[in-house]
């Protein structure tokens, strides 16, 4: 009786104390919620390829492929001349995205079928220098190796955690990278556009090396592909003599049979007619 009348004079404790609770665990998810780490100049930031657009053709408005579709666009991203980063291919993509963890087949083979998370990771770890840049592009892969779409250089003094985006009028219309700091790969949420960041036309040194090695191994490939052909296409006129020769045999070895059959048809034929004349035309004395 006491606390239902306690409880029509003091309504508000309804409300009062479910607000309470929930501003009791707003406190306490602040309290223990991992703070970032500020940036420094010894802070390692981790980088993968989030977006990019490209413009429907290329330079001289070329189609990208021959066969009209889409290129397949795939990212390297260097810093102090050496690759950092090199992303898996997005197939016939106009507007591609990439995922800061990939598994491709060359991870299987080349693992003999064991993959670890090092192994998956498609992110590149740049160190908050203040001076010098780092460089990412697009390329579009063929079969004769990879053309260049576009690129940026961007200075390593912009790098904070966020999304890093650029634009341009060029080839390569867009591009997002994100920047996390160590090894976090949450999708950041705020986007800023470093200052100081170069339009590319044509690959830095090192991408160039690389290019011209994906040349060498797209030429080996080729190589390989056509002895393999050779040698299919060799087998299979081995296979057809051999087949022919056979068939061949079987034929001839058909004629005579059927020869030897109509002989033998032929010989008990003549014997029938001869006895069924002699039936019919009894000897004469």
């Amino acid at each position: 009786m006491d606390t239902a009348e306690n409880t029509k004079k003091n309504p508000w404790l309804i409300a009062v104390i479910p607000l309470a609770l929930i501003s009791l665990g707003i406190l306490i998810s602040q309290f223990f919620r991992a703070t970032e780490a500020p940036v420094t100049k010894e802070s390692v930031f981790s980088i993968w390829v989030a977006e990019a657009e490209i413009a429907p053709v290329g330079k001289n408005n070329n189609r990208w492929d021959k066969d009209r579709s889409a290129p397949d666009p795939g990212a390297l991203v260097t810093w102090q001349d050496q690759v950092v980063l090199e992303t898996v291919v997005a197939k016939d993509s106009l507007i591609a995205r990439w995922d800061p963890v990939a598994i491709s087949l060359g991870d299987v083979v080349l693992n003999k079928g064991g993959i670890s998370t090092s192994s998956v990771k498609r992110i590149a770890r740049i160190k908050n220098t203040r001076e010098g840049n780092f460089s990412v592009a697009l390329f579009d892969e063929d079969i004769i190796g990879r053309d260049f779409i576009g690129g940026w250089n961007i200075p390593t003094g912009q790098l904070r955690p966020g999304l890093l985006e650029l634009k341009s009028g060029e080839s390569l219309r867009k591009i997002v990278l994100a920047i996390t700091m160590d090894d976090n790969l949450d999708m950041p949420v705020e986007v800023f556009t470093p200052k100081g960041a170069v339009y590319l036309d044509t690959p830095p040194k090192v991408m160039m090396e690389t290019m011209e090695r994906w040349a060498e191994e797209a030429k080996e490939e080729i190589g390989k592909l056509g002895e393999t052909v050779g040698k299919g296409i060799n087998q299979l006129g081995k296979d057809v003599g051999e087949s022919i020769g056979k068939l061949g045999d079987r034929v001839g070895k058909e004629k005579d049979r059927l020869k030897k059959t109509l002989k033998e048809s032929g010989e008990k034929a003549g014997s029938k007619i001869r006895e069924s004349l002699e039936k019919l035309l009894p000897d004469q004395e």
